[in-house]
């Protein structure tokens, strides 16, 4: 009877496979994501998009991850910049 012993080599290769397909599939997921946020930011009216502080030209960076922050440095609206 011969027995069969898995070698180093063979255990590279399958974690190199494992590997490369847990990053495949992480990869799928966090593109799904992505198109998710994008579909449902881009259903958004202008009003809406205006109301959460965003604007059309801000979708494809939050999209990917990005956040959008106004007002760290101090800076301020028209209307505030009008009752000053």
């Amino acid at each position: 009877m011969t027995t069969l012993t898995l070698s180093k080599t063979y255990c590279a290769i399958c974690d190199s496979i494992r590997n490369a397909v847990t990053g495949f599939v992480k990869a799928r997921a966090k593109r799904a994501s992505r198109n998710a946020t994008y579909k449902a930011l881009q259903n958004l009216s202008n009003a809406e998009l205006n109301d959460i502080g965003i604007c059309r030209g801000d979708i494809n960076y939050i999209a990917n991850g990005g956040r959008v922050y106004r007002g760290r440095f101090g800076y301020t609206t028209d209307k505030e910049n009008e009752s000053a």
